[in-house]
């Protein structure tokens, strides 16, 4: 009898895309779904390219309805798990929103980027964050991934954060770490552990407990940039991923090599009579 050998069994790296996206319960609102489609489809293409198997994880505010989301998964040529995240979506008590920086569900999904969402993702070896309104051109296995990755790199413009954020972070000795040189956050590769490590989780919790976080709007930009300089060896190396390339469709702008560049003309079917407009040229603009 031949005894053949036991082959070893390793434990499959598990990789994954996430967005935080809205809900549609109007009938005649339905048709925004077809930009997390395209977003959907983008990244099935983009795991094809890289012989990986990449989940998708659509985290919602419990608003997509058992048949919209059945729906979404056929017209996304796949599986798709729904999270809701709606529990993490509430003011707390002791903080303060006055409304003067802007809407509360900006500045709640502003802190859940930095503060809440490590939690749905910690099973993963390394997640993409890739938001509903942008769609992959070119992306890069998730396999040979370390640290944290972004295809480009900006300063923090929110006046209200560069007014509050900085002096707080001077109250804890962590001024230096505000740099201005953060990075683009509404697509990352990162690997989620780390963000819930005990030293990390301890300064996003105190700065998301801050009334500056909601009242202020503090953006997950900011805060994690600081959290990757205050925490190089946990959360590192930063890198800039110039090879990646995808349209920003809320911003009609196209990321690539690192730079942001605004696109006359992008496919935005969230905009058509922008769309249009671009096709034929604006009312009263002359022919040369």
């Amino acid at each position: 009898m031949v005894i053949l050998p036991r082959r070893k069994q390793q434990s499959q790296a598990r990789y994954a895309v996430f967005g935080l996206v809205r809900g549609y319960s109007k009938l005649s609102s339905k048709w925004r779904y077809s930009i997390q489609m395209l977003r959907n489809v983008s990244i099935r293409v983009s795991a094809l390219r890289a012989h990986e198997k990449w989940d998708i994880i659509v985290l919602h505010e419990g608003n997509i309805s058992r048949s919209d989301q059945i729906f979404l998964k056929i017209a996304s040529l796949g599986p798709i798990e729904f999270i809701d995240i709606g529990m993490d979506f509430l003011k707390p008590d002791h903080l303060k929103h006055s409304g003067g920086n802007g809407p509360l569900g900006y500045a709640l999904m502003c802190r859940f980027h930095y503060l809440h969402v490590w939690k749905y993702i910690k099973d993963y070896d390394v997640a993409m964050r890739l938001d509903e309104d942008c769609f992959l051109i070119k992306a890069v296995p998730l396999g040979d991934r370390f640290g944290f990755s972004s295809a480009g790199f900006c300063p923090e413009t929110h006046e209200p954060t560069n007014r509050t954020l900085l002096p707080f972070l001077e109250s804890i000795n962590l001024g230096p770490s505000y740099d201005h040189n953060f990075p683009y956050t509404n697509f990352y590769i990162t690997r989620p552990k780390p963000w819930l490590s005990q030293e990390v989780s301890q300064f996003l919790e105190l700065v998301g407990n801050q009334d500056g976080s909601l009242d202020e709007r503090w953006g997950d930009i900011p805060v994690l940039g600081v959290a990757l300089n205050v925490f190089p060896e946990a959360l590192g190396p930063v890198q800039q991923l110039k090879q990646v390339s995808y349209i920003h469709l809320s911003h009609i702008a196209w990321v690539r090599k690192g730079e942001f560049k605004s696109v006359d003309f992008v496919i935005d079917i969230k905009r058509p009579i922008k769309t249009l407009s671009s096709i034929f040229g604006r009312p009263g603009d002359s022919q040369s």
